[in-house]
């Protein structure tokens, strides 16, 4: 396989990742998972939650987990100089 291929596949994968963030998170629901995830580093500890939020909570950064990356990765040739 050649380097364009790969890129081209890399790049696929990535919009894949990030298109699959996009539709399993709404804007209100993102903001909502992001807030609850900084309240909870700040108390240190996830004991203001119930198992099902906690739940809910470690899915949203296992999805992050993949989400970033995928938005370096893509935006990372934007800021080549052509």
């Amino acid at each position: 396989m050649d380097s364009k291929t790969n890129q081209e596949n890399t790049r696929e994968y990535a919009i894949r990742r990030l298109r699959n963030f996009c539709t399993s998170y709404s804007l209100e629901k993102n903001d909502e998972l992001l807030s609850n995830v900084f309240n909870t580093i700040i108390k240190g500890n996830y004991a203001h939650l119930n198992d099902l939020s906690k739940e809910h909570l470690l899915d949203y950064l296992e999805a992050l987990e993949e989400a970033l990356p995928a938005l370096y990765e893509l935006q990372e040739p934007l800021d080549v100089p052509k």
